[in-house]
């Protein structure tokens, strides 16, 4: 009896060991599936200058990869579970809870804003008036696309950012066509609030991030911040510094921009739109309105780069890379991050790319192009890699021409202090460029917000802060000299005098 259960207790063991062997390659095999997507990353990383990136591939009910490289912060490693700023990715939020609450009979699609905010204006009444819930979320109200961050709208709040509208003159009647803009999803977050009577930080927690187990995600960039949040990361003549600039907090613009997640929490939020608005046996939102979120808007013509953003539906894209219909949505932050998740509906599978990193308008840099590639990928096909200008060479040229400027500069005004005391004959020539010195530098420092449409320098210094810096720094220089110049003209003119 003994000696059989010996043998019996020696074949369970052999079974068993032979059992765990096979989970331990089909575990390396699963590893190994997605081991050149990281290798890929990685090398995108170092091409298109990103500090830190986390990045999640979904598929079926389950999160099948995730990998997470660079750093948070200065000595402190990202990893999956990293709160990050979303950017744009915000909006799906928003268009979630909206259509949540169509579901619930509260919002109706084609009722028009004034419904819910019966005071609602633009500088066009007519125009706010035909301004429906649908028009907002499908980017098709009229809206303007360059109303950017001014002073008027920092440290505002979701209300009186709204009732700020009433300045803006819309560029085109609503539903005749598309033009991306931020204020859509600002004045979304409003009707939110008005129609459930809590602030829109409060539902999205409540109703979005608590029932998706969300818990490395915030509504709050200054309550993420108690919990490890990412810096945000730039660049400063080419190195990755991190940063805080204009851009790096709006609260007010939390419907459209400011939402915080991991990379391993918005991998479980795609999930749930991928299987049907439902997540572990709950259900957060309806099929239908699942249907209606991902589905474009007929109308098809776009203000907006075609080629790359394709047509917009509620929060979602809907576009082809490489012959692959994708429905998802990018994020761009100047100054703060670029972020990107996708479906990709004939694979059944997903995947979200956040990074730390813009390294601004200008300059080389764009993890969008690399998740075209991952998707590329996933799809079994080659991906033919986009030979954008190279970061590096790109910041070889300009520190090059920076330092040329610099020591131009140097010599310039050594050049103007060593004449102080030598007294020449003033020509018209002298009298002209001295003048211009004086008053170009002020009246540019002026007038260039307006021209460049843009609220501020320090808006502009969030775009491309270093090339802002050189810009300043230059005008300041020449302003200085040709102040040097005119006391060296004054002392001159009383030096002349004083010898007749």
């Amino acid at each position: 009896m003994k000696k059989i259960m010996f043998i019996l207790l020696c074949a369970i063991l052999v079974f068993m060991n032979g059992n765990l062997g096979m989970q331990l390659v089909e575990a390396k095999k699963e590893s190994n599936e997605f081991e050149h997507i990281d290798t890929y990353l990685q090398k995108q990383m170092k091409e298109q200058a990103i500090a830190g990136l986390a990045y999640v591939i979904v598929q079926g009910e389950e999160i099948v990869h995730s990998e997470a490289f660079g750093k948070a912060d200065i000595g402190r490693e990202l990893t999956t579970n990293t709160p990050m700023k979303l950017a744009s990715l915000s909006k799906s939020f928003t268009a979630l809870a909206i259509m949540q609450l169509v579901d619930q009979g509260k919002v109706d699609l084609d009722a028009p804003i004034k419904r819910y905010i019966p005071w609602f204006r633009l500088k066009d009444k007519e125009a706010a008036a035909s301004i429906t819930i649908r028009h907002l979320l499908n980017q098709t109200s009229g809206l303007p696309s360059e109303v950017v961050i001014g002073k008027d709208l920092m440290n505002k709040s979701l209300e009186e950012t709204v009732r700020l509208m009433k300045k803006v003159d819309p560029i085109q009647p609503a539903g005749t066509k598309f033009e991306y803009s931020n204020l859509n999803y600002v004045s979304l977050g409003l009707v939110v609030e008005y129609v459930t009577g809590i602030q829109l930080a409060d539902y999205i927690e409540t109703q979005i991030l608590t029932p998706l187990n969300m818990n490395d995600s915030y509504t709050s960039v200054e309550e993420a911040k108690k919990h490890s949040l990412s810096k945000d990361f730039t660049s400063w003549f080419g190195m990755l510094l991190p940063t805080k600039s204009l851009l790096s907090d709006l609260p007010n613009f939390l419907a459209s921009g400011y939402m915080v997640s991991s990379a391993e929490d918005m991998g479980n939020y795609l999930l749930m739109y991928m299987n049907q608005g439902e997540t572990k046996g709950k259900t957060v939102v309806s099929k239908e309105a699942v249907q209606t979120m991902q589905t474009p808007s007929k109308v098809a013509e776009m203000t907006l780069n075609d080629e790359y953003f394709g047509q917009y539906a509620m929060g979602w894209w809907e576009r082809e890379v490489q012959g692959t219909r994708v429905v998802g949505h990018s994020g761009d932050l100047p100054s703060v991050a670029r972020t990107d998740m996708y479906i990709l509906p004939e694979k059944q599978m997903g995947i979200v790319i956040l990074t730390n990193t813009n390294t601004g308008r200008f300059a080389p840099g764009d993890s969008h192009i690399s998740t075209d590639g991952v998707i590329s990928m996933l799809s079994g096909k080659e991906y033919l890699e986009e030979h954008s200008q190279s970061f590096t060479k790109y910041y070889l040229i300009f520190d090059s021409i920076v330092a040329f400027l610099f020591i131009g500069l140097l010599w310039y005004g050594t050049r103007i202090v060593k004449n102080r005391k030598q007294t020449k004959p003033i020509t018209k020539y002298s009298i002209i460029t001295m003048i211009l010195q004086i008053t170009v530098p002020p009246v540019l420092f002026i007038a260039a917000p307006t021209l460049l449409k843009i609220p501020s320098w320090s808006f502009f210094y969030c775009v491309q802060a270093d090339i802002v810096s050189v810009i300043l720094f230059t005008m300041l220089v020449f302003f200085v000299i040709g102040v040097v110049r005119m006391l060296q003209v004054v002392t001159s003119t009383a030096v002349i005098k004083l010898s007749k």
